[in-house]
C-alpha cells in the first residue's frame, strides 16, 4: 500500500488501495465554469462549476478549489465543505470513477479589484491534476461598445452594446459517427475577450469532446481587437455520434455561429448554421415540405436551473389541432433532439404544419429539417409567441 495526499491537506490524506491492481494508473480531468464572466464588487454571488471526469480504472477521487482571498463562500454542493482557515472548498473521498459536477458560490467583496484568480486540484489515486477551465474573472467594466456599420450606400448605423457579461447558446451541436461541428466567435469589443466554452449533454453531463484536438468538454479562449477563433469540434476516438448542446460566456460584446456537418468518409455531404438563441418559454416551428422532404426535427436546451416542464401541440395548416398534446421534461443543463415522428407518433410523418411548445422556463430551440433520405439537412429558425 502507499499513501497520497493533496496539497498536503490533512483532509485529503487517504491511502490508495493499489495492492491487488498494480499498474492501474489513476487520473482524469477536472474543468471549470463560472456562471458569470465578469464581478461586480460587493455585488451578486457567482457559481463556480467544476466537471469532474475520472479515468477509467480510477479507484478514489478527491477534490478542492480556493477562490480568492476575501470571497465568502456558500451554498457548497455534493455534501462538501468550506475550510476557512486554509481558505479552500473541499469534496470527497468517492471511492468510485464516477463523473460528477461540483458547485459553489463566491460573493466578492466591496474592494475587491482587478483579476481574481481562482486554483484548486483534483486528486485521483496519487495523480494531482489541476482544475482547468475558467480560473480568473475580471471586474465588470462601466463601458461600452459601440459597433459602427457602414452600408453599401454610405450611410452609417451604430449600435451600443453593454460591456458584459455576454452569454451565447447553440441548441445543437454533433460530432462523430459522420458528423463534425465548429464553433466560430467574433471579438465585438474594442478589447480583448475572455471566453469560456461548454458543452453539455442530454442530462446536463459535461458532454467531453474533442476541441482542437483535445479531449475536454469545455476550454478556455481569448480572442483579440476585431479578431475571430475557430475551435474544431470532434468525437473521442471510438465513441461513436455524440450531440448536445454549447454555452459561451465572455466578458466583453461578442458573436458566434455554430456550424456542423454530416460527412462520408471525411467528405462533407451537407452542413447547416446554428446561430446563439434567445431563451424562449413560448415559440412555433413551421413544418414545411420541400420538395423530397423526409422529416422535421426540434432540438432544445434547457440553459437554466431548474427542469423545464414542456407543452407540445401540432397544428395542421388549417389551423386545427391534431392529436395529444404531448408533455416533457428537460433537466437543467440538459437538452432534447427529436424528430417529429418521436415527439407525436400517432400523426403520419411526413406532415405539414405548425408546432408549438410552451415551457416553465426559457429554453434554446433550433429546428432541423432533413431532406433526400436523411442525407442533406438545414436549420429551419423558430419564432417567438406573444407571450413571451
Amino acid at each position: 500500500m502507499r499513501q497520497g495526499c493533496i496539497h498536503s491537506s490533512p483532509f485529503f490524506l487517504w491511502i490508495a488501495l493499489f495492492g491487488t491492481t498494480a499498474g492501474v494508473l489513476a487520473g482524469g480531468t477536472a474543468v471549470s465554469r463560472f456562471s458569470s464572466a465578469v464581478y461586480t464588487p460587493g455585488g451578486a454571488p457567482i457559481t463556480v462549476t467544476i466537471d469532474v471526469v475520472p479515468d477509467a480504472g480510477t479507484q478514489a477521487y478527491a477534490l478542492e478549489d480556493m477562490p480568492p482571498s476575501g470571497w465568502t463562500v456558500s451554498a457548497v454542493s455534493n455534501n462538501g465543505v468550506y475550510d476557512a482557515t486554509n481558505r479552500k472548498v473541499k469534496w470527497g473521498l468517492f471511492f468510485d470513477a464516477n463523473t460528477r459536477s461540483f458547485s459553489y458560490s463566491v460573493t466578492p467583496p466591496a474592494n475587491a479589484s482587478g483579476v481574481q484568480t481562482f486554483s484548486g486540484a483534483a486528486s485521483f489515486g496519487s495523480t494531482d491534476v489541476p482544475i482547468t477551465g475558467a480560473r480568473t474573472l475580471s471586474p465588470a467594466s462601466s463601458s461600452t461598445t459601440t459597433i459602427t456599420t457602414t452600408t453599401t450606400t454610405g450611410s452609417t448605423t451604430s449600435t451600443t452594446l453593454p460591456a458584459g457579461p455576454y452569454t451565447l447558446d447553440f441548441a445543437q451541436v454533433a460530432a462523430g459517427g459522420g458528423w463534425r461541428s465548429f464553433l466560430i466567435l467574433n471579438n465585438l469589443a474594442a478589447r480583448t475577450v475572455s471566453l469560456q466554452v461548454d458543452f453539455r449533454g442530454a442530462g446536463g453531463q459535461p458532454l467531453v469532446l474533442t476541441i482542437d484536438g483535445v479531449s475536454q468538454s469545455g476550454t478556455s479562449v481569448t480572442i483579440p481587437v476585431n479578431g475571430f477563433r475557430k475551435l474544431s469540434v470532434d468525437a473521442p476516438t471510438q465513441a461513436g455520434t455524440l450531440s448536445g448542446w454549447c454555452q459561451v460566456h465572455a466578458d466583453g460584446a461578442v458573436g458566434g455561429l455554430l456550424v456542423y456537418q454530416s460527412l462520408d468518409r471525411q467528405t462533407v455531404i451537407s452542413q447547416a448554421t446554428v446561430l446563439p438563441s434567445l431563451r424562449l418559454r413560448n415559440f412555433r416551428m413551421a413544418l414545411p415540405l420541400l420538395g423530397q422532404a423526409t422529416e422535421a426535427a426540434l432540438a432544445i436546451a434547457n440553459p437554466g436551473s431548474q427542469t423545464a416542464q414542456i407543452t407540445l401541440r401540432y397544428f395542421n395548416p388549417s389551423g386545427q389541432v391534431g392529436g395529444s398534446s404531448v408533455l416533457l421534461s428537460i433537466p437543467p443543463g440538459g437538452q432534447m433532439a427529436r424528430f417529429m415522428g418521436e415527439i407525436f407518433p400517432s400523426l403520419a410523418i411526413p406532415q405539414e404544419g405548425v408546432v408549438e411548445v410552451s415551457s416553465t422556463a426559457g429554453l434554446v430551440p433550433v429546428g432541423l429539417l432533413f431532406i433526400n433520405n436523411y442525407q442533406l439537412f438545414t436549420t429551419v429558425p423558430v419564432t417567438a409567441s406573444d407571450s413571451n
